[in-house]
This record gives structure tokens, C-alpha cells and sequence, in this order.
């Protein structure tokens, strides 16, 4: 029942109230006869003030909302509805009031809701984007219209509404997309290219699911992006330092050996590990003449478009046809490249018979066949390729080598020194690789370093081999690669993480095993991560290997780190120093950690005086 007042005009006492009134603001009914809702301390000054302006002059006022103090001292909010009426001839004031503080708490709570996922929305590292099923952008977040290279997300919305930027690359991608959410509601980690306002592509990994009214039928698209660009960069990488792994092994194979082979024959070959090795569509080998032409001789070529060749006029004159990359190389005698051919001017005269072969970037390497005489090893890719620095030094390379193979044959040192900067460049790109989850994650910006570096203080303390320490060494300093895949937000958080975001943490041993898992390196790098978290008794992740399934290697990483997290400071906790990490691996010897690796790190702390690098 709503409460009922009725008071004077002229003074506002209180002439009668009902027991609704009495039960909502907890004054006895002669409390209340006689005196003022300001005298009650009921109501404020400045509402009694506003209530009374508007019934003198309306004469009634309806829904208006106060907050009113009961008794007690709380504060609750009251709908108000009041009319002037006539009493014996008395002007008097009828009001009728509802309780709706639980309504308005809801309301607040609401609005304190909406207002908190606002702030999340607009302020995720993420992009969050609801879609129609046709792909039209319907809302976006200022982290999505950044993954697309918009200004801002009202942008996004009227380019794709106005233009039609249809941001997916692939069509057939974009269906399969649909066809998924349809079937399954939701997919997780959908991985695509986008197309970015200026047109270049973007990698992204999709997260959403399928919103649908009471009907079934689909009403709209919703979920996260996040921009993988890098880690697919990375990842390419990785793939490349691999395919340059197999091809300089393949042609220091190819060296071997060739005392009784001839230049030909070798040039075939080179052009043949170029394709099957390196994956390229066709290579070829032309020799520079020095006639008044100038053309460039093919000598040997591998590959299903070799008749490429007969349609094509190359020089490495100043003439047009002198101007592509392959003349260009000859005269400079510098690795040439064309990352896009539809793109690169300097290869117009030779585009529409490229393009119809599939050849869409290139690559050619100069080489000496004498003191005086050049030649150039020519190699076709059909994607736009991004050639990296330690590909360009590949092939460089590879081209510098044919030319000693040319002129020598093979030799020994030739063989060591393509052996050197294959250990070098591979080193280099683990280097890389740290660095790079070094940038991800500041908070722990040094931990693999220092890890390393006590891996292979224990390494020695255990008589292990130098190569084995070596190749401990190296995924060591890698070993939370994984980490690339992993929100930055998480990596940071201050405090205690949640269940699933722990979860997600423990994903960056298989990511980074994943990462590396093709990648041949003289050292089972690859195991040696993924079983970084692994324990003896078998509660260790992500495999739950026991004692006999873990590499040596693995078990000394397993206390390096646990060392090293230990004393170093989080944005979770402050260091909790080494003595206390040196206490925890031996309280856990022969449990979770190896007892033999234990006693190795104790001593160095204790007997050898070890500490970690700054």
C-alpha cells in the first residue's frame, strides 16, 4: 500500500497520515500529527521547496522523485505524487508516496554497469566488433578500427556502410566464417586476413559467436579480434630460417664431391635446390656477355615455367630491358629484389609474361664465374614476398658460393664458413626471437637471460657436454616464446590471476613447442621448452610427464626458472629472494625437482659464490 499524508498548506503540519506512512518512514502515527516532514527531518529544505512551488502553482504534481530520510536516519527514495485539496475550508496538501528505492538501486546498479562495460569496451586492447550476417559493421571499438587502420570506430561503420570495404580478403574465407557460426554458434581463434583502410593486409585471430532473436533467425555477429600480424611475421620467419637451414644444407651437399663436374652441371643443380629447396617456382642461371647487346644468356634453369626464358628479352644494359633486377644485380653486383612484380616498375617489360606464369616477386643474386666475367642466379616466388634480412644475407650468399663453386669447385673452407654463418644467423634469430618476447612482457624483461645464464652455470657444475650446454643455453633464452601469444594484459596484471586466465598462461609451452617444433636445429630446442614445466612426480604441465620422460636439459630449466622467478620481482608480488627459492627446490628435491640438479644449484649459490647477471 502506498503511503498517505495529508498537511496544511499554510505550515505543512501534519494533519493525518495512514499506516502505509507510519510502516515506510518508521514514525509513530502521533509523531507525526502536528508537526513538519522538516521538523521530522523527512524531507530537504530545497525539495519541500520545490514540491510546494510547483502545486501553488499547478495546484497538483505528479511522479516526482525525492530522496526522504526515515527515522532511522536512511535515506530512501520516494515517488511522489500531491494535489492541493479543500478540508472544512482549509487549503491542504494530499500526497501519496511510494517506496521505489529498490527500483532505483537497480537503476544505479544498471547505469554503474553499463557505464563499467562502456569503459571495458572502449578501452580493451582488443578489438570488439558486432557484425550483420552480410558483414556490415554495426559497432566497433577504438582497438578494432585501429587493427583495420581507421581513425576511429564511426569511421569503420560508414566506410563499410557508404563504400562497401568489405574487410575480408578471402571470400571463401568469409564463408566458411559464417557457415561455422551458423552451425556451431560460436568458434574460437579463427584465423584470417582482413583488409586495412589503405588496403594491406592484416592478420587477425576472430573469437565470436551468433546472436539470435526468439525466432532462431540470426540477428547479428559479436565477439573480439586480436591483431597476430607480428606473431604470423614471426612465425614466417621461423618458417624461412628453417627453409634456409635445409637449403644451405642441401647445397653444401651439392658442393661435395664436384671435382669431376662441370659448370653446367652444377648451375643445373644449384637452380634445382633453389626450386625444391627453397621453394620457388623456377630459378635460372644467366651468363652477362659483354657485347654491344649486352643480353644476359640463360645457362640453366629448373622449374615448370623454364620456357619463361624464350619469351623474354633481358639485358643488364641502361635500355628498358637493362633496368629489371636481374640487369640491375649484374651492374651493381648486389642482391636485387622485386616484392611485388604487378607493382615494381622496374619489371614492366617483363610483368604480363610473369603474371601469366604466376610469378609474383623475385629475386636475383650476381656472382663472379671469373676475374672478370658475372652471371646471376634468378629465382621466382608466387606470393609478395617480404624478404627478411637474414634471407637477403642467404642468398647473397648462396650466389657467392655458386661463384667460388664456379671458379674453385668446392673447398673445404667454403664448407666451414657456409657451416659458421648458418650457427651464426641461427643464433642471431634465437637472439631475435628473446628480444622479442623481452619487448612483449617488460615486467619480466631479463628472465630468460638470467635463466640462461644459470642453466649453463649447472650445466658445468654436472659435467654436461659444452654442445649440450650450448643448445641449453639457446632454449633457455627462448624458452617463454610462447608468451607472444598471450594477451598483454594478462602478462602484466597486478595481483592474483584467475582460473581461466592461469589457464591461459600455462598455453605458452605448447605455443612456443608449436612455434618451434619444425624448425631443425642441431639441439632438441623445441622438447626442451615444451617440457619446461614439467615435475618428476608427474604434476608438472602441459603433458604431465614423469622423471624418466624428461630430457636433462628440461630438469635444469625447471629449477633455473623457478629460481630465478623466485627472486626476481612481480607486478603480482615483491622478490621473494634467492634463499627462499633455494629453500623451495630443496624442500621439493627429488619430488618435483631432479635431486641431482638441486644439489648443483644450491651449490653454486653457496659454495661457488654465483649470482645473477644485472
Amino acid at each position: 500500500m502506498d503511503a498517505m499524508v495529508i498537511s496544511r498548506v499554510s505550515d505543512g503540519v501534519f494533519l493525518d497520515v495512514n499506516q502505509a506512512a507510519v510502516d515506510t518512514f518508521g514514525f509513530a502515527r502521533e509523531e507525526f500529527i502536528g508537526r513538519t516532514s522538516l521538523e521530522l527531518g523527512m524531507f530537504d529544505i530545497r525539495d519541500r521547496e520545490k514540491l510546494m512551488e510547483i502545486l501553488h502553482r499547478e495546484g497538483r504534481c505528479g511522479n516526482l522523485e525525492f530522496q526522504l530520510k526515515r527515522k532511522n536516519g536512511e535515506r530512501i527514495w520516494i515517488l511522489i505524487s500531491s494535489s492541493i485539496i479543500d478540508i472544512e475550508g482549509t487549503p491542504c496538501v494530499l500526497s501519496i508516496g511510494r517506496d521505489i528505492s529498490g527500483a532505483k538501486a537497480a537503476q544505479l546498479a544498471l547505469e554503474k554497469a553499463e557505464e563499467k562495460f562502456r569503459t571495458i569496451f572502449e578501452d580493451a586492447p582488443e578489438g570488439i566488433f558486432q557484425t550483420s550476417k552480410e558483414g556490415n559493421s554495426l559497432i566497433i571499438n577504438p582497438a578494432g578500427a585501429k587493427v583495420l587502420g581507421f581513425d576511429s570506430p564511426e569511421e569503420v561503420v560508414s566506410r563499410v556502410r557508404d563504400s562497401g570495404h568489405d574487410v575480408w580478403i578471402d571470400q571463401q574465407e568469409r564463408a566458411r566464417y559464417v557457415e561455422r557460426l551458423e552451425q556451431e554458434g560460436i568458434i574460437r581463434g579463427f584465423i584470417c586476413q582482413f583488409r586495412r583502410k589503405d588496403w594491406t593486409p592484416v592478420w587477425v585471430s576472430l573469437t565470436a559467436r551468433r546472436v539470435a532473436g526468439a525466432d532462431g533467425q540470426t540477428l547479428f555477429y559479436q565477439g573480439f579480434m586480436e591483431d597476430i600480424t607480428g606473431k604470423k611475421r614471426l612465425e614466417a620467419d621461423l618458417s624461412a630460417t628453417n627453409r634456409q637451414l635445409r637449403l644451405l644444407s642441401t647445397i653444401n651437399r651439392a658442393l661435395t664431391g664436384l671435382e669431376a663436374e662441370d659448370e653446367q652441371t652444377l648451375f643445373s643443380k644449384y637452380c634445382q635446390i633453389i626450386v625444391e629447396t627453397g621453394g620457388y617456382l623456377m630459378a635460372w642461371v644467366g651468363l652477362a656477355q659483354d657485347g654491344p647487346d649486352k643480353r644476359v644468356v640463360p645457362l640453366a634453369s629448373f622449374g615448370t615455367h623454364a620456357n619463361y626464358l624464350q619469351a623474354v628479352d633481358i639485358r643488364w644494359d641502361e635500355s628498358p630491358a637493362g633496368q629489371g633486377i636481374v640487369g640491375c644485380a649484374i651492374r651493381t653486383r648486389k642482391v636485387q629484389l622485386s616484392a611485388n612484380m604487378y607493382l615494381d616498375e622496374r619489371m614492366a617489360p617483363w610483368r604480363a609474361e610473369a603474371l601469366k606464369r604466376g610469378f609474383h616477386s623475385a629475386i636475383a643474386m650476381p656472382f663472379q664465374t671469373s676475374e672478370s666475367g658475372m652471371a646471376c642466379l634468378v629465382a621466382y616466388a608466387d606470393i609478395d614476398h617480404r624478404f627478411s634480412d637474414s634471407e637477403k644475407d642467404l642468398m647473397k650468399e648462396v650466389a657467392s658460393d655458386l661463384g667460388f663453386g664456379v671458379q674453385t669447385l668446392k673447398t673445404a673452407n667454403a664448407k666451414a664458413k657456409f657451416q659458421a654463418d648458418l650457427r651464426a644467423s641461427l643464433e642471431q634469430t634465437i637472439q631475435v626471437i628473446a628480444d622479442t618476447v623481452d619487448q612483449r612482457d617488460p615486467y619480466t624483461a631479463g628472465h630468460e637471460r638470467r635463466v640462461a645464464d644459470l642453466c649453463i652455470h649447472i650445466a658445468k657444475e654436472l659435467g654436461l657436454p659444452d654442445e649440450r650446454a650450448h643448445g641449453l643455453n639457446l632454449a633457455a633464452r627462448i624458452h617463454d616464446l610462447g608468451k607472444i601469444g598471450i594477451p598483454a594484459e594478462i602478462l602484466a596484471k597486478p595481483g592474483r590471476l584467475s582460473e581461466m586466465q592461469f589457464n591461459l598462461i600455462k598455453e605458452h609451452v605448447q605455443l612456443g613447442y608449436e612455434l618451434l617444433k619444425k624448425v631443425t636445429f642441431p639441439w632438441p630446442i623445441a622438447d626442451i621448452i615444451l617440457q619446461h614445466h614439467e615435475r618428476l612426480n608427474g604434476s608438472g604441465y602441459p603433458r604431465g610427464l614423469k622423471a624418466d620422460e624428461l630430457l636433462l636439459e628440461s630438469r635444469i630449466l625447471a629449477v633455473a626458472d623457478v629460481v630465478e622467478a623466485m627472486s626476481s620481482h612481480r607486478p603480482y608480488r615483491p622478490s621473494r629472494g634467492v634463499p627462499t627459492a633455494l629453500d623451495e627446490i630443496t624442500s621439493q628435491r627429488g619430488v618435483l625437482y631432479d635431486a641431482e640438479v638441486v644439489d648443483a644449484c644450491v651449490r653454486l649459490f653457496h659454495e661457488r659464490g654465483y649470482i645473477f647477471p644485472v
